[in-house]
């Protein structure tokens, strides 16, 4: 994490593993699919 540029070169696996992790935790604009399924979470707005 210190240094992505020298993460990227010598493994590029190990960034593809956390990037959907990222990607769904990047993505707060679900709030129709959290309404739609308020399983997962409950409704507190």
């Amino acid at each position: 994490m210190q240094t992505p540029l020298g993460h990227d070169r010598s493994g590029p696996s190990e960034p593809l593993v956390p990037d959907e992790e990222i990607i769904l935790a990047e993505q707060p604009m679900l709030d129709e699919e959290i309404k739609a399924e308020p399983s997962h979470d409950p409704p507190t707005i």
